[in-house]
């Protein structure tokens, strides 16, 4: 008998020693993960041995390899408090890192270059444990009107064991209820702003139906006789907002795109300390833009590049507040 989805679970620590199994845990480490667009498979890798003189048909295939795959979403909410929110743990999957900020009391996240984290992934799919290690992962944002913002992620580690085990119960009680995003929420995207100490100033607020960041994470998986690793190379990160954007006002970013001048985008999701959530890139290259239909009125699409100050890891920051 075929089993639900809704029967799936993930588990994501932290590893001390790369690839060496975290030993995450349903009541400490159970990620609450959304039911749609899930997926969790374990990709074999074959060597072909193709010979002659046997007639037609199919040739060798010689196993030497595995990886687990694995794809999620999860809310993107406040701790509702001053403490990390679940989901910093995904990010220290996707080269992410951590770092507390005061007055106002905060926690940043930036992308990183050094000291960055593996962790173990188990997924509980379909009767089915597969234990994954040195995962590492690419990470997507998503805040779109009338929706749920989420952090998507798309794993990928080395297949350490995969038995027949029954879904344990889950602890989710660290993960909470997130915010819908609309009007109520969210004052519109900024551009131009500058970014300090948990708040933007300056810039124009245009009224925003979406904004996605695509990390961009280089995940090289070299294939090596003898120990193998999974890891994060480099990342080149990608913005993409649709918004209401006056033709006075487009016709600059027209002006900035031909020129190469450099823009930030920011907004804030959240009114209440503990749930809000600031997301800024400073320095964006603007590669694209586009009117796109909305019904019948038009919105415009921007497609932008995020870029690193001289001071390095700031290419975008999500901020906790």
């Amino acid at each position: 008998m075929p089993i639900s989805v809704k029967n799936s679970l993930i588990l994501v620590k932290t590893e001390a020693t790369p690839g060496v199994d975290s030993g995450p845990t349903p009541a400490a480490n159970a990620v609450g993960m959304q039911v749609d667009d899930f997926s969790s498979q374990i990709e074999q890798r074959s060597a072909t041995n193709e010979t002659v003189g046997t007639g037609f048909g199919s040739q060798d295939m010689i196993p030497y390899a595995r990886r687990g795959k694995v794809a999620f979403k999860v809310p993107l909410a406040g701790s509702g408090g001053l403490t990390p929110p679940s989901w910093n743990v995904l990010l220290g999957m996707c080269a992410v890192s951590e770092t507390a900020g005061v007055s106002p009391t905060r926690l940043e996240y930036m992308p990183a270059s050094t000291n960055l984290k593996t962790t173990s992934l188990w997924a509980y799919v379909n009767g089915e444990l597969g234990k994954f290690a040195y995962a590492v992962g690419n990470g997507k944002m998503l805040w779109e009107a009338g929706k749920v913002p989420t952090l998507g992620v798309e794993g990928t580690g080395l297949v350490t064991s995969v038995t027949d085990v029954a879904t344990p119960a889950a602890t989710l009680t660290s993960w909470k209820r997130p915010l819908a995003f609309g009007p109520a929420t969210c004052a519109g995207v900024n551009l131009g702003g500058t970014y300090a100490a948990g708040a933007i100033t300056g810039g124009t607020f245009y009224s925003l139906k979406s904004l996605e960041l695509d990390m961009g994470n280089d995940i090289v998986d070299l294939e090596l006789a003898g120990p193998e690793s999974i890891g994060v190379y480099d990342w080149a990160p990608k913005l993409t907002l649709t918004a209401d954007i006056a033709p006075a006002a487009l016709t600059a970013l027209y002006a900035a795109m031909h020129a190469g001048t450099l823009t930030s985008v920011g907004m804030q999701h959240g009114n209440v300390a503990g749930s809000k959530l600031l997301f800024h890139a400073g320095q964006c290259a603007i590669t694209g833009i586009e009117d796109v239909r909305e019904g019948k009125l038009f919105l415009t699409k921007l497609s932008l590049a995020c870029q690193p100050s001289s001071a390095g890891n700031d290419a975008w920051r999500l901020v906790h507040l």
